[in-house]
């Protein structure tokens, strides 16, 4: 059935198969419902930002870019962020659908935005998916006491866990959510204890070694008026991105109107000030030039120089299963996005079905492991291609910035109607939607300033593939979606 205006979040919930776009496969099995709870939908989310790993790679350009001006930047970007997860919440009462983003757009603004937020989420997860495969090898290597820089050592080790990640995606989303919170516990457990031995260090101890905090640190420009605001809040996205991982398991949470999209607040906030405290903490153990020389790891470093080498394995298992957790948080919601965009047929129709048994995108979630697997090993072994892939990653946090900021304009205009009915709706569905979108809306157009030719060419080849595969769907496919002017 073809609507012309989004109807409202009550009416949605009244009438949830008025949801369903025209043409959308109602396949059987499903997905399994009420599957995880709001706990394990946090934690999930949480996973996709991988806190233990950003911090550990971030650091140290995040100190350098901003001249230790950096809290500034972690909050601005964390209030965006949670004016975008608003938006997310909001669309989620609106419409339960594992496609997140791209079906809200479809439903709201037209098939051809769907297809191309569609478009873009594949994209950024994909690479998201890449990082975090490639960051396995090296995170375990490094935790047993082999050679990190081993290729071979980095192959062995991404294809053993990365199956194993693969498999339990396959099993189930309630296993995935018990092995995302065993993961989790280890990880923020640590991470906050180094950061309150790094605070005892500096405050009570009075460490020679400590870098002691100004005033300038809370300045947008830094100390010395050195710091770059917008590459600062570049990073600070990157780190925060891929909180929304719940809102794809949507349709497997319990209470699926509300328990995602108050996950995603949940996450947002907690994320923010993690890494407000985690960073400001491991920013005082050691000057910036020590910083920059151990970059690839800066978090393992903070550990060593507070506790020695012994205590420093304890970081390095939170690295580990922080790369653990987002990798197979990424593999299940890029499952989860190409499940929804298979069922509409903008994909092939193969990614639509659900295993009868585990109830799961099985077909996607094996291409999306075998995907990362083979990435790592082309990473490794092929330098040409490494360099092809290197331009694709430095493109994804403007890709972020991107989807968020479209997704929150799609959020404001498809809720426009209730947006003038009181002020709960005008502030919650209006306004911080559109804060949201103009904030990093202003980031990606900085960032894109910035880019050299190679990194607008992967741009644009990644749009032409995109155009391409719209026409596939289009015309080879014949999507239902896009013979509609809505959904």
């Amino acid at each position: 059935m073809s609507v012309t205006q989004p109807s409202t979040p009550e009416e949605r919930r009244d009438n949830p198969a008025a949801s369903r776009p025209p043409g959308s496969v109602d396949d059987s099995p499903t997905l399994r419902k009420s599957a995880i709870g709001l706990r394990e939908s946090t934690i999930i989310s949480m996973a996709g930002a991988a806190p233990g790993q950003v911090v550990a790679v971030s650091l140290a350009p995040l100190i350098v870019a901003s001249s230790y001006g950096f809290i500034p930047s972690i909050i601005v970007a964390s209030i965006a962020m949670l004016c975008i997860a608003v938006a997310f919440q909001r669309m989620n009462l609106w419409e339960q659908d594992c496609g997140g983003p791209y079906a809200w757009v479809g439903r709201a603004v037209g098939p051809r935005a769907g297809f191309g937020v569609g478009w873009i989420l594949v994209v950024t997860f994909v690479v998201s998916l890449i990082i975090n495969f490639v960051s396995i090898g090296p995170a375990v290597l490094a935790l047993v006491g082999f050679d990190p820089n081993s290729q071979w050592g980095t192959v062995i080790a991404t294809t053993v866990l990365g199956a194993f990640l693969t498999a339990f995606a396959v099993i189930g989303v309630q296993l995935t959510g018990r092995l995302q919170l065993s993961l989790a516990i280890a990880e923020y457990a640590v991470l906050l204890l180094f950061s309150a031995l790094a605070f005892w260090a500096l405050f009570a101890n009075d460490r020679p070694n400590s870098v002691h905090p100004t005033w300038a640190w809370l300045s947008p420009s830094g100390v010395g008026g050195t710091g770059g605001f917008v590459a600062a809040m570049l990073l600070v996205i990157f780190m925060i991105a891929q909180w929304d991982t719940s809102i794809y398991l949507s349709e497997e949470t319990e209470r699926a109107e509300t328990n995602p999209g108050k996950a995603v607040i949940i996450a947002v906030i907690v994320l923010g000030v993690m890494y407000t405290l985690i960073c400001f903490a491991f920013a005082t153990v050691a000057p910036p030039e020590a910083m920059e020389q151990h970059s690839t790891n800066a978090a393992v470093f903070v550990a060593e120089e507070l506790t020695g080498t012994g205590w420093a394995k304890a970081m390095a298992l939170a690295v580990v299963a922080s790369v653990l957790a987002a990798t197979q948080a990424t593999i299940v919601g890029l499952a989860r996005i190409m499940l929804a965009m298979g069922r509409d047929k903008v994909l092939p129709s193969v990614f639509g079905k659900v295993h009868r048994k585990f109830q799961t995108p099985a077909a996607s979630t094996l291409l999306i492991g075998g995907l990362g697997i083979a990435a790592t090993w082309v990473y490794i072994l092929a330098s040409s291609v490494a360099h092809a892939l290197d331009l694709l990653i430095a493109t994804v946090g403007f890709l972020f910035a991107c989807y968020y900021a479209l997704t929150a304009l799609a959020a404001a205009w498809a809720l426009r109607d209730r947006v003038l009915s009181n002020w709960r709706d005008a502030l919650l569905g209006g306004v911080l939607p559109l804060v949201g979108a103009v904030l990093l809306g202003w980031v990606a157009i900085a960032c894109a300033v910035d880019f050299a030719t190679a990194e607008w060419m992967a741009l644009a080849a990644l749009s032409a593939l995109g155009v391409v595969m719209y026409l596939i769907a289009k015309y080879r496919y014949r999507a239902p979606i896009l013979r509609s002017p809505k959904y």
